[in-house]
């Protein structure tokens, strides 16, 4: 395969170990089951000497580790799963490579997938640095997250239906911040608005407990009006231990909001910062 023909995506199972350096010279890396190009285009249509490839591990992960990977929400990995299950690209574990190495490679055909990798290739390098004061509440949020997700229960179902979560605030204006959480869930899931609709009759008590909520919501039809509080209740017991886990003085208010992908704009995807289950560094 010609340098000119190798594009991001692209996977290289004869490339079986790559290198980092420490203060005591370079450090090996093993990479039994190959690496997957993460370069961009632009920048392997001019390999050379001085500008190398950079390509990612390809790590296989079981169980919940798989699970978690799967889900999309940790930014530290990427499906591979068409190269076989529980292979995922590892973006802990990358290294250049020596153009020569790039003539073994596989094409990556599913136009789709590309893109899709070219998105977690952009979430993973250009995360938001929250402050660290926030951070003590947010982090309390991804443990919630991360114990949940990957089990069989009508809590990890919802959390599955959200597209992202994005964290609303003028970092400029604090602290104290005024936080709004917002669970961005995937087109269709809440029900269309409009006059001409049924409107069932609606809960008068929302229910106090997390499981509850989420069991009612996967009882829901597509097209019941009770979706909408039941699952802006859900967001707001999901964050409440954040909030009790909080620094006083931080953080003035903390709201919850629930859309969908066609509803959140591009404007307010600008002023907003993306919440993966492990994107913050520990503060002591």
């Amino acid at each position: 395969m010609a340098d000119n023909s190798i594009r991001q995506g692209d996977y290289l199972p004869e490339v079986r170990r790559i290198f980092s350096v420490s203060s005591d010279g370079p450090v090996e890396h093993p990479t039994v089951l190959g690496v997957v190009v993460i370069s961009q285009c632009c920048d392997l249509t001019k390999a050379s000497a001085t500008n190398l490839p950079v390509c990612a591990a390809v790590v296989e992960l079981h169980g919940s580790d798989a699970a978690l990977a799967r889900s999309g929400r940790q930014p530290r990995y990427a499906s591979a799963e068409h190269l076989g299950e529980g292979f995922f690209v590892d973006f802990g574990a990358m290294g250049s490579i020596e153009t020569d190495l790039l003539d073994g490679a596989v094409a990556e055909e599913d136009d789709e997938r590309r893109r899709v990798l070219a998105g977690r290739v952009s979430r993973r390098f250009s995360r938001f640095a929250y402050p660290d004061e926030v951070q003590r509440y947010l982090r309390t949020l991804q443990k919630n997250l991360r114990s949940r997700i990957t089990k069989d229960s009508a809590v990890a179902r919802c959390l599955d239906q959200l597209a992202t979560l994005r964290v609303e605030a003028d970092w400029d204006d604090g602290p104290p911040w005024a936080l709004n959480v917002v669970f961005v869930l995937g087109d269709g899931i809440l029900p269309p608005l409009g006059d001409d609709l049924p409107q069932p009759t609606l809960l008068r008590v929302l229910p106090k407990d997390l499981t509850k909520t989420a069991q009612l919501i996967d009882a829901c039809a597509p097209e019941d009006a009770q979706l909408f509080p039941l699952w802006q209740r859900f967001s707001q017991l999901l964050c409440e231990s954040a909030l009790a886990e909080g620094v006083p003085g931080v953080i003035e208010e903390w709201t919850t909001e629930v859309t969908d992908e066609s509803d959140f704009s591009y404007a307010r995807f600008m002023r907003s910062a993306d919440l993966d289950v492990d994107d913050l560094s520990e503060v002591d």
